[in-house]
Formats: C-alpha cells, structure tokens, sequence
C-alpha cells in the first residue's frame, strides 16, 4: 500500500451525515471548497486526481490515453451540488456509485471502529489519501483508496468520512468500466471486483441494515456471544467468550458477518485474522466453542502453535486460505 498521509491543522467543522451532496461528472456544479490534500495516480490506461475538500472528496478520472475526461464524482455538504447523496446509482453503463452511513454503537470504541474502516478500505486499493483532522473527541477523517487496472481497463475506488460528534463513518464505493468511458457519466456501486472481496458483506449488510452496524469484529462476538465466566492461564489477557457450537460453526458465522483478511483451520482450531485482531476459535472441554480476541501482536505469538510460519503481524491486505476446512468460502 502507498499511503499518503496528512495531518492536518485546521479545525474539524462539524457537518451533518444528512447533509452530503453528490456531483456526478461536473457537469451541472461545481464546488468552492478548498483542497487541503491531493495525490495523483497514473497508469497507461487511466488518469486520477484525488483531492480532500474540508471533510469531503472529489475524484477526477481522466483517460491517459488522450486526456478526455471520463468522470468528477464530488461527494460534500456543499448545498451548490446538485443532488443528496444516494445509497445507490448505478446503471448498465457500467459506471456504478453506492454509499452507506455506518452508526458507531456507544460502547463501542471510536477510534478502534474508524481505524478497522480505513484498514479495509486500503486494502482494497493499491494507494491511498487520508486527511486527518485534530478533534479532541476522536479521529475525524477522510481517505481515499483506488486501484487503476490498465490490463483490465477498471479503475476503482472507495472513500470514508468518519464524523466523530454523530460517531457516524459513511462509505462510498465506485467502479469505471473500460467499456463505458466513452459517456462522461459518473456511477458507482457497493464494490469493484477486488473491493467486493474486503467490505462486499458488510456493506450489503449497511444497505439492508441502515446505520447502526459496527464493521469491529470485536463488537460483533461481544454482541453476539457470551462472556466467558472465567479464564484459564492460558486465555489471561484475552477477550474470552463462549458458544455451545461447534468451533467450524462459529467460525463460520463470524467469517459471514465481519470477513478476516485471511483465516487458518488446525487441528487446535479455527484461526482469523483481521487489521488489528486475531481471533482464535478452539473447542471447550465441556463441549461447544471457546473464543479467545487478542490485539494481533500478542495474539500472534499466543498462538504462534497455529499460526507461525503461516502469518506474520499483518499489513491489513487480504491473503489468499492456505489451510482449507469445511463448509467457509474464500
């Protein structure tokens, strides 16, 4: 991942989620506010210029080929630009848009929950642009993630604005199809091929759902399983909780709502592993599941038994499953 990261001086403005527009291919507006950050990407195929607007973004995407502009997708509570900010826009062009708004729950911590949302998002993308903003209450941010596939003739990228006084983090994803640029048309949709892969579940889930689901595996177990009554040695200084199913079981249900960026069957137990977590699942002598959440570090030489030789500490990227198991799709 290269990574451009700018922390900035001038204050966080409060904005509201409810108050994001949307400008899709610049014709009918543009936008007066100031580009505190940018970066610039370029391939054989593709042009890109992506720029933080005060709390906001704006993608310019042009074809290198000729210099034409393919399409300005400007997402800021700038009330000039034309539309609200749809969950969706897409259409057989091939250009596709969709956002969500995610609702941080308050006993969830802030900063863990926006720091999980940036590690998927960059590894989604080859670079990236994050703008942070001092605020006493927490990280308040925007970032930016693409790829450009001059092979496949895609360009892709995803953005998220984190707003710490409503703890609300929105996520925009867009897509751009070689075979649609010949329209300067600006669409999107939850996910490009590779970016389906990190966030493609979770932000179904966003549509489904509305605000209010936390993308923290960590949250998702304590939401969903019991705490463990006591610990043995070996679990002190883990989260510990506990299922009456089998290991695969749970596994497979903490795989299907908070996807690991790559995940390991042994014969001790099912292994995942996420940007800041490891969680291991090993089966309890009375029967059923214990499930043990360590900070990545120390849950990697925990259970180094399981895990050494096939991961380090991780990068956040997505690796591909080396173990194999039962019944859990890669």
């Amino acid at each position: 991942m290269n990574r451009t990261w700018v922390e900035l001086q001038m204050p966080f403005v409060d904005s509201s989620v409810a108050g994001l527009r949307y400008l899709a291919d610049g014709a009918d507006a543009t936008t007066s506010l100031p580009v505190v950050a940018s970066r610039r990407a370029a391939d054989a195929r593709w042009q890109l210029v992506a720029e933080v607007l005060g709390c906001s973004h704006r993608i310019e995407l042009r074809d290198a080929r000729d210099g034409s502009l393919v399409l300005e997708e400007v997402v800021a509570c700038d009330p000039a630009l034309p539309a609200p900010l749809p969950a969706r826009d897409s259409h057989a062009d091939g250009h596709a848009f969709t956002s969500s708004c995610e609702r941080v729950a308050g006993d969830v911590d802030w900063d863990e929950a926006v720091e999980g949302a940036l590690a998927a998002l960059e590894a989604a993308g080859d670079e990236s642009l994050v703008a942070r903003f001092p605020d006493p209450r927490g990280m308040a941010l925007t970032a930016i993630s693409w790829r450009l596939s001059a092979v496949d003739g895609r360009a892709s990228w995803s953005t998220i604005h984190a707003y710490p006084g409503e703890r609300s983090i929105v996520h925009t994803s867009t897509i751009v199809d070689e075979g649609s640029t010949t329209t300067r048309t600006h669409r999107s949709m939850t996910a490009g091929r590779t970016m389906a892969r990190i966030a493609g579940i979770a932000m179904t889930a966003l549509l489904l759902a509305g605000c209010g689901l936390s993308a923290d595996p960590k949250s998702y177990v304590a939401g969903h399983y019991d705490k463990a009554a006591s610990k043995t040695d070996f679990e002190k200084g883990s989260a510990v909780y506990t299922s009456p199913r089998s290991p695969a079981t749970v596994a497979r249900d903490i795989i299907k709502h908070r996807k690991p960026a790559s995940k390991r069957m042994t014969p001790s137990g099912w292994y995942l592993r996420y940007s800041k977590y490891i969680i291991a699942i090993r089966g309890d002598k009375g029967g059923g599941s214990r499930i043990m959440i360590d900070r990545q570090a120390r849950g990697y030489a925990r259970h180094y038994g399981g895990v050494g030789g096939w991961w380090g500490t991780s990068s956040g990227r997505a690796e591909s499953f080396r173990g194999g198991g039962p019944g859990v799709g890669k």
